[in-house]
């Protein structure tokens, strides 16, 4: 059975409220009382109650975060910044992990509803939904590479810039037939990857055609099953920009395989 302030008072032979002081570090008890209370409570191995404090408190020192794919590296990275750096502020993080789906983000942001999180730093399943869709979350909140909503702050990365330094890199490295791996242009931010990459080549009349433009899945899989399909085929680019780290690892394994020296006869 847990011990309660009710224990330690009997214990120590002082009123509820004076253990109540004493063990939130509050006013209106005496220092010598303070300390023969503590050392009750250490002696009963006491442990407070976190539920009880913060709906007296009303703040849980919580934060959710709430991410597409924890396996990512790029989300990995993520979650361990926020962990570390809400840990320093004093908070503790609830992770949770939607797969892209919906219907368990819904899930996800219900649980942290419940939870009583003082807020959310949340990854979007979609960005290209109507921002408003997540400007009335009943949390305070951050999305995260995302920057659809003009009422909910927002972190987002300037993909079109990026896209255009990845490619004007490769192209001072003397390489002209340059591609672009990704796995959806209709997502907002690989449709800017894609509008960054097809600037820098514009700019040195290097060639944009579409077949440079390599579909595959967000995954070292997707990425080694296209560099095969186009190594197969003699199609394969002389450089490669891929949208995630994934992917990259799929190709260098692909062309490792096949013998293709990097970045000697393949740059990615």
């Amino acid at each position: 059975m847990s011990v309660t302030i009710k224990d330690i008072a009997r214990e120590a032979g002082v009123s509820y409220a004076s253990v109540s002081r004493a063990l939130s570090g509050s006013r209106g008890v005496s220092v010598k009382t303070a300390q023969r209370i503590q050392a009750v409570a250490k002696k009963l191995n006491y442990l407070p109650n976190g539920i009880a404090r913060n709906l007296v408190n009303q703040r849980s020192k919580t934060l959710g975060l709430i991410l597409p794919d924890i396996s990512n590296p790029f989300f990995s990275d993520i979650a361990l910044a926020v962990i570390h750096t809400a840990e320093r502020a004093g908070y503790q993080t609830i992770l949770s992990n939607t797969d892209w789906e919906p219907r368990a983000q819904e899930r996800q942001l219900q649980l942290m509803r419940e939870q009583r999180v003082d807020g959310i730093i949340l990854k979007p399943v979609q960005d290209t939904v109507d921002g408003a869709a997540y400007e009335n979350l009943g949390l305070p909140a951050v999305l995260l590479h995302y920057s659809g909503s003009k009422v909910v702050s927002c972190v987002d990365t300037d993909h079109d810039y990026g896209g255009y330094l990845m490619t004007r890199h490769l192209l001072e490295m003397g390489h002209r037939r340059i591609g672009l791996m990704f796995e959806n242009v209709s997502q907002q931010f690989m449709n800017s990857f894609c509008q960054g990459w097809e600037l820098a080549l514009k700019e040195e009349a290097a060639p944009r055609e579409a077949s440079l433009l390599l579909n595959a899945p967000n995954s070292m899989a997707g990425g080694y099953a296209k560099t095969m399909e186009l190594l197969d085929a003699g199609e394969m680019p002389e450089a490669v920009f891929c949208a995630s780290d994934e992917q990259a690892f799929g190709v260098l394994k692909a062309a490792h395989e096949k013998g293709v020296r990097v970045p000697e006869e393949l740059a990615v």
